[in-house]
């Protein structure tokens, strides 16, 4: 049993290591940094295959707002 949880857990520290990995690779147009080198992403969860990211934007008023689904 207990060589099961650890592939389940090495199996989820995988996946949001590739998380962590895809959102590296998104850059604020304006500061040229990607979102995690910011600080931006608070939280991350896979659940039924459906990725959510919990982050907050550089400032309130950042044009790009529009582009991310809620």
């Amino acid at each position: 049993m207990a060589e099961e949880t650890s592939t389940a857990t090495d199996t989820t520290a995988e996946l949001q290591d590739r998380m962590i990995d895809a959102l590296q690779s998104v850059i604020d147009p304006e500061l040229g940094i990607d979102l995690v080198n910011l600080g931006l992403i608070y939280g991350m969860s896979l659940t039924d295959g459906v990725a959510t990211v919990t982050m907050t934007l550089t400032t309130v008023a950042v044009p790009s707002h529009k582009c991310l689904k809620t």
